[in-house]
């Protein structure tokens, strides 16, 4: 909230462009501030002067997931908590295991959880699945 108090929103726009070509932005400020029509506008005025690589805003099923888990993260979590190695996942849903590496990291991180087990633990504790 702070940055809220020195800058309004839309004047955190200014130089955006070049931050965006640097793989930094305030497009995600704007989304974790929860300020839609400002990452709008964003959007909106980074298209206009070229950038090409914006990011979108999460789906409505990531958006609605109590943990932010994607499709395929809660798909990865369900194999954890059935005990499944990262080998296993990666032979059950045809992706490789460096990607399942990927999407065991992003699920522990999104639960705050230390390790596998403590994940599943989690899954269980709020009725995942």
């Amino acid at each position: 909230m702070e940055l809220l108090e020195r800058e309004p929103p839309l004047a955190l726009l200014a130089g955006y462009a070049a931050e965006a070509r640097r793989g930094e932005g305030r497009l995600v400020t704007f989304t974790a501030l929860g300020a839609p029509a400002a990452a709008r506008l964003a959007r909106q005025r980074l298209r206009a002067l070229g950038v090409r690589a914006i990011p979108v805003d999460p789906r409505s099923a990531t958006r609605d997931d109590p943990f932010g888990l994607t499709r395929r993260e809660r798909e990865i979590l369900a194999e954890i908590c059935a005990g499944q190695t990262n080998a296993a996942i990666a032979a059950k849903l045809f992706i490789s295991a460096k990607t399942v590496d990927h999407h065991v990291s992003a699920v522990l991180a999104k639960l705050g959880a230390p390790n596998r087990n403590a994940a599943a633990a989690q899954a269980a504790r709020h009725n995942l699945f």
